[in-house]
């Protein structure tokens, strides 16, 4: 059977215009500086020859992509002088996202973008660009039919956990639990960065006679002006962040129906992904330092694509945020294979809290040594003010690092599945996961680590591109034994 060969719509064309703008747009303004500066009078048609090629361009793109959804996989046709063709089975999809910006909604249209295994850097495997909805029920269905023609072995797997589900299971974010979520956000902080680097690039273009008036102003300025500027600063950036968190997770909405989850989100651009089960390679539940306060949690999963849309990039949110004792038994109804619970006293952490401590001091004490010795020979005025914020740091080097050694552990639950815990910038993440997702174990062992019996333990997984390496610190040789037995029982039998 031959499927249908179709084309982008025409507002595409649109969006591959914009997108050669943005690719190119140094090129363009050094020519337009270098025309400006020498043939004045032709740099308006320079700009009109541009555009029109641009324009150009992105027609001949719209007019070379095509594509078309077969039985078995998805064909896509590309390229303005190199014709491309891409063939992706639908078996080898890890999940499709489907983006709707706000402008695109009046239209039915949306973006979507296919991740596989084998994707390229930034973006999916491939991505279609203002497709009608209709194109993602096809694939998904096309992919539920692939997974059903699979080998029986991974047929009677999914048929006989798909009985344990009658109906979809379905979460909605309330208002507020969204207002949690934003209010305990820690994205606020590189926002405000931002914002101070943003005055000091201000600074540079504004005049010097300008600046120097200013500074002489703010000089006489009281205290509490100077910290009523400050507070000012940090709240503008809280707000930004807060505001950014309430429009991304807008009526955030997780869907678990045929061995599939689903994910839909967003107020300007409406994000939809969906992934199965079966490509999942943990499940992680995080803490920033405000929440754990709170005892809140967010739950995230782990994936081999780059469908990611935390605050940090990196994971899946499935849950934005939950009561921490709710959160394992809630992602259950979502995730057939974690347990309900688990036996906080039976989590095995490591000996030696010390080593973590000297560690976190050590990178603290080489940051504040060298201009505590500078200040110290150079200029004795500023080594007042410098040597107690070192002191400062060192306290703060001491207590992170207690903080990582107190939650630096394991637990085997099962013969299938482990729960590790690290923590790191005081952020908790405690990750199950089952054996089979694991790429590999490693072990590291330094020649002064060998003689009080500790190594380390490195968990390799999949994650977007790259690796994710979970690194259990500072373990006993006889709890390392006890993982390397659980994930390799054969072998270690023999």
């Amino acid at each position: 059977m031959t499927s249908k060969v179709r084309h982008l719509s025409p507002i595409s064309i649109f969006i591959f215009w914009g997108q050669l703008i943005y690719n190119w747009w140094i090129f363009i303004l050094m020519g337009w500086g270098w025309l400006a500066g020498s043939v004045g009078q032709f740099k308006w048609l320079f700009l009109g020859l541009i555009i029109l090629l641009l324009i150009i361009f992105a027609v001949i793109r719209y007019l070379r992509f095509t594509f078309s959804l077969g039985e078995q996989l998805i064909t896509i046709n590309s390229g303005i002088f190199l014709k491309q063709t891409r063939h992706i089975p639908y078996s080898n999809i890890q999940t499709v996202q489907e983006e709707q910006w706000i402008f695109l909604k009046p239209f039915g249209l949306e973006n979507i973008t296919i991740e596989t295994a084998g994707k390229e850097e930034k973006h999916g495997e491939a991505r279609l660009l203002t497709v009608s909805k209709s194109v993602a029920a096809e694939i998904e269905a096309y992919r539920k039919k692939s997974a059903q023609s699979q080998s029986d072995q991974l047929v009677s797997k999914v048929t006989s956990s798909a009985t344990t589900v009658d109906s979809p299971t379905t979460y909605t974010i309330n208002g507020s639990d969204l207002n949690r979520y934003a209010l305990t956000s820690l994205s606020f902080l590189p926002i405000i960065l931002g914002l101070l680097w943003l005055v000091n690039k201000i600074q540079e273009l504004v005049p010097k006679s300008f600046l120097n008036s200013f500074n002489a102003q703010l000089v006489h300025l009281s205290l509490v002006i100077i910290i009523f500027i400050v507070f000012l600063i940090i709240t503008i950036g809280f707000l930004i962040s807060y505001l950014n968190v309430i429009q991304k997770y807008y009526r955030f909405t997780l869907t678990s129906a045929k061995q599939s989850l689903t994910t839909v989100r967003g107020f300007f651009q409406r994000k939809t992904v969906g992934i199965r089960l079966s490509k999942i390679q943990a499940i992680d539940f995080k803490q920033n330092v405000i929440r754990q306060l709170a005892h809140l949690s967010t739950v995230q999963s782990l994936i081999a694509s780059n469908a990611s849309d935390d605050e940090n990039g990196h994971n899946l949110v499935i849950i934005p945020v939950i009561k921490e004792t709710e959160a394992l038994a809630r992602s259950q109804r979502f995730v057939e294979w974690l347990p309900q619970q688990i036996n906080e006293n039976r989590f095995k952490f490591s000996p030696r809290a010390w080593f973590f401590i000297r560690n976190s001091v050590l990178i603290y004490l080489t940051i504040v040594a060298f201009p505590l010795v500078l200040a110290y020979f150079f200029w004795s005025v500023a080594f007042l003010y410098v040597l107690p914020f070192g002191i400062f740091l060192l306290f703060v080097g001491y207590f992170q690092g207690r903080y990582v050694a107190k939650n630096t552990g394991f637990q085997v639950v099962s013969k299938n599945l482990i729960v590790t815990q690290t923590g790191y910038l005081w952020t908790r993440r405690r990750s199950f996961i089952q054996r089979d997702k694991i790429q590999s174990i490693r072990l590291k062992q330094s020649i002064w680590m060998e003689p009080k019996k500790l190594t380390h333990i490195e968990f390799n997984l999949r994650k977007g591109n790259d690796n994710d390496a979970i690194q259990l610190r500072y373990l006993s040789v006889t709890d390392a034994e006890t993982i390397l037995k659980w994930y390799q029982p054969q072998v270690l039998s023999n």
